[in-house]
């Protein structure tokens, strides 16, 4: 086969399709897995302060990942967050009726989905990591110069509502707050959710999927993939796999 007479689209796609059947012949991961933790918070809420900070130890452990969600419930308090998101309270809301809770409250970190604590009260590095023992699956990442490349395996257990979820944030930034209980405060915010979209519902079959830098970057934060799965009522459930997209966050970074 003489390559030269092939399109590069071609040859791309060939290339794109091959990874992918390679990456479903690959034994299951030797490392551990990858563990992803939720904080839910306001920069109107006073408790919030020392877990947000807490998450910037958490997000640069190696093979974790660690976002933030902002709630907007906090806002009739005197100062609206301006980080926050209506689909960060509905997310938490949903979290609150899989884990049978009576309300919901901040700081609330989440472990893969399937385990809830009060963040804040001793380090969460050693608190939380610890409360889960989902199963992963892999996820490749081919990072290219304009785009980044996602191979998802071949599996046979992939029942019911799984989603492909990803996850953008902000720049992270030490914030000045003006106004509410924590006015004259400082608040760290690190990888903050500025969006999350549903890119497509997995049934387990070999995946590739190409997403364009300038989607992942749109925010100028991190980005993440996830994989979850939803109850019948459309609630999260576990987090079964996660991967960060823009290469791993280092401790000087």
């Amino acid at each position: 086969m003489n390559v030269a007479n092939y399109p590069a689209w071609t040859l791309r796609r060939f290339a794109a399709c091959l990874w992918v059947l390679l990456l479903g012949s690959l034994p299951a991961q030797s490392q551990s897995p990858i563990r992803v933790l939720e904080l839910f918070t306001s920069e109107a809420c006073r408790a919030c302060l020392r877990a947000d900070g807490l998450l910037d130890r958490v997000a640069r452990e190696p093979r974790t990942v660690a976002i933030a969600w902002h709630v907007d419930y906090w806002n009739m308090r005197g100062w609206t967050d301006p980080l926050s998101l209506p689909s960060a309270g509905h997310r938490q809301y949903g979290y609150r009726d899989a884990f049978g809770l009576t309300g919901v409250f901040t700081p609330q970190v989440v472990v893969d989905g399937v385990a809830s604590m009060v963040a804040g009260k001793r380090s969460l590095v050693e608190e939380a990591l610890p409360q889960s023992d989902v199963t992963t699956i892999p996820i490749a990442v081919e990072r290219m110069a304009d785009s980044v490349m996602i191979g998802l395996p071949e599996r046979s257990d992939m029942t019911g509502d799984v989603r492909v979820l990803l996850v953008l944030t902000r720049p992270d930034r030490v914030r000045y707050i003006s106004g509410g209980d924590n006015a004259g405060r400082s608040s760290l915010s690190v990888n903050v959710v500025a969006e999350l979209r549903t890119l497509q519902r997995w049934r387990g079959g070999a995946e590739k999927i190409e997403l364009p830098r300038s989607d992942i970057e749109a925010h100028g934060g991190d980005s993440f993939l996830l994989i979850q799965r939803f109850d019948g009522l459309g609630r999260p459930r576990a987090i079964i796999g996660a991967e960060r997209l823009l290469g791993e966050k280092s401790a000087g970074s």
